[in-house]
């Protein structure tokens, strides 16, 4: 049922209750004995946006599909609004797991009218048709094409096509918003404007959701949390900020492209970069000693005319609109490091380090803490 609040409707299954929308406990996915998904859990609130972030292969698209209904994991238990929806006892079908799904090709029968298309799980449900027209012309208005309920499909833009898309996903009042890719057939501009229009809707509606992208521009406008995935393991699930500030793993680091990643040793002298350089002023606590995965990030970067322990040269910069996107090589080897600038960057200089920035991870990919010996922050 559709449930108004000051004239506005809004799901009332989100309404004052503390029960996760989503619980995914232990789900493994096997095809022919390979393991796209490896015992993944997540826990997600009731009126949140969850992203599933990777590359191709990671099993973003497999875990969404387990979660929809449309293939079963080999392991584990999905519930939905505290029902078991996968588990030992069997497997829910689609129908009966009151969902609503975007897909990346939007699904849309072009024999059918826009009306008919969003009426259809209505009218799978067996909603009479008084009650039908009006849900139907309730989720056209709120995407804004109450005006082409009598067009086909065929005859609308791809923007169009992905709104009737949507209020065919949310005229049943769905437990959970599951989308597929909903953006990816889109140009860039459209893209960008769809994606802030679609988080409105959905927290507007009191919606929870979920939703499949490679994309983290398009992750980090639409979700509260943004869960990466590599190699069928969540690597890590926090709010884009922390993702890209703290990522958990080399991995995460290195998919967000969030700065420099490199080899480095610590030891009682410092952190190595590079044996022809310096160490910077940092050490392990215990006074460890180690190999070591760091990462710079681009913002830890500065490049000034005052002289410093590392002297610089512009390798490469390139202008990509609010700023440049420098490649920095160190004077004193090859090693190569980027940043950001939003001023033209000079030929050559000295670099300055904010060492609070710089993440580090041990030999099996844990996060440690790097503690500084300098009395600055920059060095």
């Amino acid at each position: 049922m559709i449930v108004f609040y000051d004239g506005f409707p809004v799901n009332a299954l989100t309404q004052h209750t503390t029960q996760p929308a989503l619980e995914v406990n232990g789900v493994v996915k096997r095809f022919a004995g390979v393991e796209a998904l490896a015992s993944v859990n997540l826990t997600l609130p009731a009126g949140q946006v969850l992203a599933l972030l990777g590359p191709s292969g990671c099993g973003k698209t497999t875990l969404l599909r387990c979660i929809a209904g449309l293939i079963e994991p080999s392991e584990g238990r999905i519930l939905i609004s505290g029902e078991e929806v996968s588990g030992p006892r069997g497997c829910l079908p689609p129908e009966a797991r009151r969902l609503g799904m975007v897909f990346q090709d939007y699904a849309l029968w072009p024999h059918m009218t826009v009306a008919e298309n969003v009426a259809f799980p209505l009218t799978m449900q067996g909603i009479a048709k008084p009650e039908r027209q009006k849900k139907v012309e309730w989720a056209l208005k709120t995407v804004g094409l109450q005006e082409f309920a009598s067009r086909s499909p065929g005859t609308l833009s791809g923007g169009q096509q992905q709104r009737v898309a949507l209020a065919r996903a949310i005229v049943s009042e769905p437990r959970l918003l599951l989308m597929d890719e909903p953006l990816s057939n889109l140009d860039k501009g459209l893209r960008e404007a769809l994606a802030v229009e679609i988080r409105r809707l959905i927290k507007s509606l009191h919606l929870t959701a979920v939703f499949v992208t490679h994309d983290q521009h398009e992750a980090y406008a639409m979700a509260d949390q943004v869960a990466v995935l590599h190699k069928g393991v969540i690597q890590q699930i926090a709010p884009a900020q922390v993702l890209y500030r703290q990522p958990a793993t080399p991995d995460v680091a290195k998919f967000l492209d969030a700065g420099t990643l490199m080899s480095a040793t610590v030891d009682a002298k410092g952190l190595w970069l590079d044996s022809t350089l310096p160490p910077l002023p940092l050490c392990l606590p215990n006074a460890e000693q180690g190999h070591l995965q760091i990462m710079l990030p681009r913002s830890a970067l500065q490049v000034s005319s005052i002289p410093s322990t590392y002297p610089v040269e512009v390798f490469a910069s390139v202008y990509q609109g609010e700023f440049y996107s420098v490649t920095l090589e160190l004077s004193s080897g090859g090693l190569r490091l980027q940043m950001l600038t939003q001023d033209a960057p000079v030929s050559q200089g000295y670099l300055y380090i904010d060492l609070r920035q710089i993440r580090a991870w041990d030999s099996n990919n844990r996060a440690i803490e790097l503690r500084s010996v300098s009395d600055h922050s920059y060095i």
